[in-house]
């Protein structure tokens, strides 16, 4: 359980510390050795309070009086860092916005100390002040609860009459997902609907924290004025769903046995990414992005080995941190040509992991390279943006790529056949690219994934990935995510890839609803409804797309619950 509490709190912290406004400062120095600093990896790094701006100091008073009044909760600054964000700030020439887009603030109050509290956030309109969301992060997680689910929804019922002027009567209540019966807190949410139909783009959330009968959380969105498409549709959920069924594949992967992590086990999993929604008046297939076009890339081992000819291997020798940081030098050298002062970091999960981190202020990036000292193999290595304060790196929206996706791929390969050479032996090449019509613009950067593959059979959790910088043609991450202790079940005695899905459908049915189309909207700067039937279980929980190749029986991965509470 506390490691689900880390969890959650790294997760909404993550979730703060993303913006630019808040500055790094270096992890508190562990000692010397041979020259090269050494520090210990903790979360959350050392935080400094950048300066606040008048408009800042008048939205974090608006935000504290908000937290005061939905929660009862007083928050003191000095207790905090703090940040306010403008979505004004983050115009994009690329992406014009809807009409009725309305300007947003965003406050965040971040605890100096691990036992300040979980913090808070706060986001209203910037037009009239209309709170977006509010929440209050100081959560026992591992509290039992002290009420029902239903006592905490008549406290959420109560906090929406009391805290807004939404009309619930046009939202219908969606039931809580069985996995979460035991979590502390319990999650109210409101979806709404137009002559009994959902629409997917207005709902109302609510979190009431059950140990204490306090709501902690409140989110809206809501959108005046919509005209909604005839709800009548032109087929019925069966004629949908044999339409739908038509787009989807079932392929044998390999996955880790839910009761055995050290062991993989053959698995069919439904892909139906594009079949699973049907235009309830077209009878056509409903692409969410938008009209796309595949284009696939693939090599065989003997093109791959032809492409690779040429490159000689980056050798090393890193059984311990001395000569680890000796290899990250050489390996920060042959990749991007820079010699810089090196700090090694560790991780407290595995010391075997020797992260080793470059600052070149000139250039305003930072590399990293991560060994592992058991098996003496390159884990990660790239290089980001490097922040300094007040003047966050940008990089010119001017340039372009000056390769195209198919050499960026050839360029992955080279790049990798130095680095990890054997596990490039035992991958999938092929590559699949998404081209959608809404995106109108070229890529800086290309990303590519090649899992690894065990008797022609892919085993997606592991696998190589690199980020190709199509403008200055230069690696900007690889990460080798290899486990050679893992064992895996044979192949025989599997049931037929039609036998798996029979299976999957056998629960599935298609329910109509509105859809908010983001292409559409975009285009025409209004919003944009259609009305679709898109792919659902029949009991309305969510049931999975792994099918046991062997078994035929749905794979319920383990869901992390917090302890057993029983209510009175």
């Amino acid at each position: 359980m506390k490691k689900y509490k880390k969890l959650i709190a790294l997760s909404m912290m993550t979730a703060m510390l993303t913006s630019p406004a808040i500055s790094f400062a270096d992890s508190n120095m562990a000692g010397m050795d041979n020259g090269v600093l050494d520090s210990k990896l903790t979360v959350p790094a050392v935080i400094e309070q950048r300066e606040l701006t008048k408009r800042d100091l008048e939205a974090i008073d608006y935000a504290k009086a908000i937290m005061k009044d939905y929660f009862g909760t007083e928050l003191k600054s000095e207790d905090y860092i703090l940040d306010v964000f403008y979505s004004s700030d983050y115009n994009d020439e690329q992406f014009p916005k809807d009409k009725n887009f309305r300007e947003n603030i965003s406050v965040s109050f971040m605890p100096k100390s691990e036992n300040g509290g979980g913090g808070a956030y706060v986001a209203y309109y910037e037009d009239n002040k209309e709170i977006i969301s509010v929440s209050n992060m100081n959560i026992d997680y591992e509290a039992k609860r002290k009420m029902t689910k239903e006592k905490g929804h008549e406290i959420a019922k109560e906090f929406l009459k009391d805290k807004t002027d939404l009309d619930l009567s046009q939202f219908t209540y969606k039931e809580e997902s069985p996995y979460n019966q035991e979590y502390v807190i319990g999650d109210y949410y409101y979806q709404r609907v137009h002559e009994g139909i959902e629409y997917d783009g207005d709902f109302i959330s609510v979190s009431v924290d059950l140990s204490t009968g306090k709501v902690v959380y409140f989110y809206q969105n809501y959108t005046k004025n919509l005209k909604f498409p005839d709800a009548t549709p032109k087929l019925t959920a069966e004629e949908a769903l044999k339409i739908a069924k038509e787009k989807f594949t079932s392929e044998l992967k390999y996955v880790t046995s839910p009761s055995d992590e050290k062991r993989a086990i053959p698995v069919y999993i439904i892909d139906t990414a594009f079949g699973d929604a049907v235009d309830a008046h077209t009878k056509n297939i409903y692409y969410f992005g938008g009209p796309v076009t595949i284009e696939k890339f693939n090599m065989t081992p003997d093109e791959v080995s032809n492409l690779t000819k040429d490159i000689k291997p980056i050798e090393f020798k890193a059984e311990n941190k001395g000569q680890a940081v000796e290899a990250a030098n050489m390996l920060l050298k042959e990749v991007y040509g820079v010699e810089l002062t090196p700090k090694v970091e560790y991780s407290e999960y595995d010391p075997n992991n020797v992260y080793v981190t470059y600052k070149d202020t000139k250039a305003k990036l930072e590399y990293y390279v991560s060994i592992n000292i058991s098996d003496n193999k390159v884990l990660l290595m790239g290089r980001m943006p490097m922040y300094i304060e007040g003047m966050p790196y940008d990089m010119p929206t001017n340039q372009k790529p000056v390769i195209n996706y198919k050499q960026a791929y050839e360029m992955a390969i080279k790049e990798l056949a130095k680095i990890a050479p054997e596990q490039l032996k035992q991958v999938d090449f092929e590559q699949v690219n998404y081209v959608y019509e809404s995106n109108p613009y070229t890529p800086a950067e290309y990303y590519f994934t090649f899992p690894r593959k065990v008797e022609s059979v892919e085993f997606q959790e592991q696998f190589i990935d690199i980020r190709i910088n199509g403008i200055t043609k230069t690696v900007e991450s690889m990460g080798i995510y290899w486990d050679d202790k893992k064992t895996f079940d044979s192949l025989e005695g599997l049931i037929k890839p039609e036998q798996a899905m029979e299976k999957f459908l056998s629960d599935k049915s298609m329910q109509l609803r509105y859809t908010l189309d983001y292409n559409q909207t975009k285009k025409t700067g209004e919003p944009v409804i259609e009305l679709i039937y898109s792919l659902v279980s029949k009991d309305g929980h969510y049931s999975g797309s792994h099918i046991d190749a062997k078994t035929g029986k749905y794979i319920d991965y383990p869901v992390m619950y917090a302890e057993p509470a029983v209510a009175p």
